[in-house]
């Protein structure tokens, strides 16, 4: 699980199932698939945090490799952000963490990508960018700790009202005293 590969995502064929969609791409030469998990509303994959491995047996079943796997954790992109500030949202997502890494590890998909979380009100940005990486942190342990997954854990936002992505990674690699050297 070492190599990025050209995917096309699962639910860009809106109203196809996973099978109609990997032929969908295959036909078109795209040889890997990227699978999204929006349980709370009921998008793409429904059933990882309660049965992470029938799951992942039932994605394997789809005749193309599969790359990686969105995860929202919540119904909107708000509700259950990696930066709540609500400590029970938070463990909630590490249990959730725990059974995502499961699954990619026994379907073979070599990364999981997650989001952020957004600016909310009655909270400083400067605050959702400290609970954002605190967030992200203990969600890369998680991932980084199931002895089966040797996947990568990456993090993705959209647009406003997203975090700015830099801004987020920047107070990530301070909490963990990353120190940069200037290139010459």
């Amino acid at each position: 699980m070492s190599t990025m590969k050209l995917s096309g995502a699962a639910w860009s064929w809106v109203g196809t199932t996973l099978h109609e969609s990997a032929q969908i791409w295959r036909t078109l030469g795209i040889d890997a698939m990227d699978l999204i998990a929006f349980p709370a509303a009921g998008g793409g994959l429904t059933t990882i945090d309660d049965d992470p491995l029938g799951t992942a047996k039932t994605v394997q079943e789809v005749d193309i490799e599969l790359a990686n796997l969105l995860y929202i954790f919540g119904a909107d992109f708000e509700d259950r952000a990696v930066n709540s500030p609500d400590d029970a949202v938070r463990a909630s997502n590490r249990n959730t963490m725990q059974n995502v890494a499961e699954f990619c590890a026994a379907a073979n998909i070599p990364s999981v990508i997650i989001l952020p979380g957004i600016d909310r009100d009655g909270v400083a940005h400067e605050d959702s960018l400290q609970l954002a990486a605190e967030g992200l942190l203990e969600l890369t342990e998680i991932g980084n700790q199931d002895q089966n997954y040797d996947g990568y854990i990456c993090f993705e936002y959209e647009m406003d009202p997203w975090l700015a992505l830099v801004d987020v990674m920047t107070e990530t690699i301070k909490m963990r005293d990353v120190v940069f050297a200037e290139l010459n």
